[in-house]
């Protein structure tokens, strides 16, 4: 009796999730080829049942992060509710999710300002060596960690990828925690001695592409990223790295792999498993901005995941293996949890089934066995907010608390194995299908982050104030948006990148300007004023960006004008006894003078970064001197306004400002 309600349930629910899609949105097929050109549709509405749903999935989400990770070390269950490793991914992800919940007002800022701290406190002071048993070296991180210890869990590789999606959750966490508080300056600090730490060109195993990881035992994984994938984010930050930054021939050797094709009637760079689409837009927003290599083809990396997911959900509803369910309420097909790795027959016919595995379609490669990540939707949200959001929806009213719970969904679901057959991860409910039980944190991320890029942008407008991101994007050769190209030749503190503007097809409008070149670097010698757009409170790039940052949210406690996240200067420029248009560069005298966090440091010697027991120092007033000329050894000296008055010294983004000897002192 049991089986025949959950039976009828499905029926009806799938039946009215058809209906709907049809009714309001067209046919798949007629959506499908309207979509495959042209450029993409307005952000639509949602009703008042979507909204209500997605703030009940956005909270449950992010309550898994805020719950289970360790509130003193910012460790992150690679799973939950099964006991399992940390993974660094997901601790990327967490650290992503705890200022969403501040925003949310779900926790107070000062509260997730507190988890970031502790979690980069830790980071920093975790052993960075040689040894089997360390939590990382060169600045990267093994990719599963032991939850009680943070040590390197069994053999796992280091793993570049993961180290990736942590460091642009502390990225995320630099930009957002702006305010001049003692624990968001110290965010900030750790934030850039963590990034700058990284070493990227050490980890070009096989220049000029980046390896996948290491391990101690054996050297160097025989593998590289190259080809579209996941690790658009990886190479953004190598290339926008200030300490250890690739050669913009990596973006070449990267972009070198796309293998363009058409699926479902949509032309695309392909990936099948959906999250290699979705990663790294989840931190930075590439609508309206390309590089060469997609430029070419007339649409942006948007775009070009908005047709592979519409892709992908029109391949699940055609069905072309006969799967059970499967439907515009069923769809969704990216790496996720399996039951077991087997031949079983169903229904008189073989089926073939996987555990952990990266499922996906398109023109390169199809991987199903009947298994869907909600996920998949969840990370769709911004690039096909009705089809993803009726979905979600569906499949919480289909299957109810087995696939949804106090966190949100589980990791995956397949309605095909009813039987009652043991199984690797999950349950059998007979009848009805598989469930995982477990939520898995790469893939809870994605969720959380997307309803929020939905709704708000919040990522998205945060992470394009971040400098490291847009020197990244400007090295690759990105352009449009107002994010002008970078210049040619290796990255320095402030090195631009290669490759010139991509074309713009006449067909799409021009998107509207949210990018903004970081301000020039002040030559050598020369002073200058703040350009217009980078004045505090002014702009997408003014506000929580570069200068800012360096003039007002740290210079609050000393300098007049300069108010916590620019709110004081209400629109002017701060005095100069902060500004970097009034400094003389010169290299540090020694590498035990560079302090963590700022610029000067990340140019010394590699034991000064690495050393296990030296978090990064936050910033002071009092002048740190050379141990052989006792005076400050700042890269920069910044001379007041006025004649007749001390000198101090702004560091990088950080502007630590402090007195300098009389002898340095500008006429």
């Amino acid at each position: 009796m049991q089986q025949r309600r959950w039976q009828a349930r499905i029926a009806t629910v799938a039946a009215a999730a058809w209906l709907g899609a049809t009714a309001c949105r067209g046919s798949a097929g007629t959506a499908s080829s309207a979509s495959a050109t042209g450029p993409a549709p307005p952000a639509v509405a949602l009703s008042r049942a979507e909204t209500a749903f997605l703030d009940s999935l956005e909270q449950r989400t992010f309550r898994w992060f805020w719950d289970l990770a360790d509130p003193h070390t910012g460790l992150t269950p690679d799973r939950a509710p099964t006991p399992s490793f940390s993974s660094i991914g997901a601790m990327g992800f967490g650290l992503t999710a705890y200022p969403i919940g501040a925003e949310r007002g779900w926790v107070s800022r000062a509260a997730a300002a507190e988890r970031v701290q502790h979690t980069l406190e830790f980071l920093w002071a975790a052993p960075q060596d040689t040894s089997a048993t360390a939590t990382g070296y060169r600045g990267f991180y093994y990719h599963f960690l032991d939850m009680a210890s943070g040590r390197r869990f069994e053999k796992i590789e280091l793993s570049t990828m993961d180290t990736a999606l942590l460091l642009a959750g502390v990225l995320f966490c630099e930009s957002y925690f702006d305010r001049a508080t003692p624990a968001e300056i110290r965010i900030r600090a750790v934030a850039e001695s963590l990034y700058a730490r990284a070493d990227w060109t050490w980890a070009q195993a096989r220049p000029p592409a980046v390896s996948h990881g290491w391990t101690p035992e054996s050297g160097f994984l025989p593998y590289d990223w190259r080809g579209y994938n996941e690790a658009m984010v990886l190479y953004v930050l190598a290339l926008g790295s200030t300490s250890h930054p690739v050669g913009t021939e990596a973006w070449g050797a990267w972009t070198g792999g796309y293998r363009w094709g058409s699926f479902q009637g949509f032309e695309q760079v392909g990936f099948a498993p959906a999250f290699g689409h979705q990663y790294t837009e989840v931190w930075i927003d590439l609508r309206g901005i390309r590089d060469a290599a997609i430029g070419a083809h007339g649409i942006d990396y948007f775009e070009n995941s908005r047709r592979a997911l519409l892709a992908q959900r029109a391949y699940v509803i055609a069905n072309p293996g006969g799967w059970r369910g499967y439907g515009p309420g069923l769809w969704g097909l990216s790496a996720c949890d399996g039951p077991l790795d087997g031949t079983l027959t169903i229904a008189g016919r073989e089926r073939a089934f996987r555990t952990y595995a990266a499922r996906g379609a398109s023109h390169i490669r199809v991987e199903d066995d009947g298994t869907v990540a909600p996920t998949a939707a969840g990370g769709a949200l911004p690039f096909m907010p009705h089809e993803a959001v009726t979905a979600l929806m569906a499949m919480r009213a289909t299957y109810d608390t087995v696939v949804y719970n106090r966190y949100g969904f589980v990791d995956a679901l397949n309605p095909t194995l009813a039987i009652d057959v043991t199984v690797h991860h999950g349950r059998i409910v007979p009848g009805v299908g598989w469930f995982d039980i477990d939520a898995l944190g790469i893939d809870q991320g994605p969720i959380l982050a997307m309803i929020e890029n939905l709704r708000s942008g919040l990522v998205w407008r945060v992470m394009r104030g971040n400098p490291h991101v847009v020197r990244g994007l400007r090295r690759a050769g990105f352009a449009g948006g107002g994010l002008a190209p970078g210049g040619a030749g290796r990255g320095g503190a402030r090195g631009g990148g290669g490759g010139g503007r991509a074309p713009t097809p006449r067909s799409a409008p021009a998107p509207r300007s949210r990018w903004r070149s970081a301000p020039a670097p002040v030559r050598r010698g020369r002073t200058t004023r703040a350009p217009a757009s980078s004045r505090c409170g002014s702009g997408p790039w003014g506000a929580r960006a570069r200068w800012c940052r360096s003039w007002c949210a740290t210079s609050s406690a000393r300098t007049p004008g300069c108010g916590s996240r620019c709110s004081r200067s209400r629109g002017r420029r701060p005095t100069r006894s902060c500004s970097p248009g009034w400094w003389a560069a010169r290299r540090p005298t020694s590498p035990s003078s560079a302090t963590p966090g700022s610029r000067s440091s990340w140019r010394s010697t590699r034991s000064s970064r690495s050393e296990p027991g030296s978090p990064p120092r936050a910033r002071s007033r009092s002048p740190r001197t050379s141990p052989a000329s006792g005076t400050p050894t700042s890269s920069r000296v910044c001379p007041t306004a006025s004649r007749g008055t001390s000198t101090r010294a702004c560091c990088s983004t950080a502007a630590i400002c402090w007195r300098a000897p009389a002898s340095r002192r500008r006429p």
